[in-house]
């Protein structure tokens, strides 16, 4: 099962900075290219992998 990433544009009046952000519980890269505009990078979560 390959593990794939989320991508999302959206407008939020709140943020009013630019810059970048790094969400480390929830795996979620925030970038803030012009005021009020954040494309948010949904990483998924780590894969284990069983090993005997």
């Amino acid at each position: 099962m390959k593990a794939r990433f989320r991508v999302e544009i959206f407008w939020a009046w709140y943020d009013a900075w630019i810059g970048a952000y790094w969400n480390k519980d929830k795996r979620i890269l925030y970038i803030c290219p012009l005021i009020f505009v954040v494309t948010a990078i949904h990483f998924p979560k780590k894969l284990t992998t069983k090993t005997d």
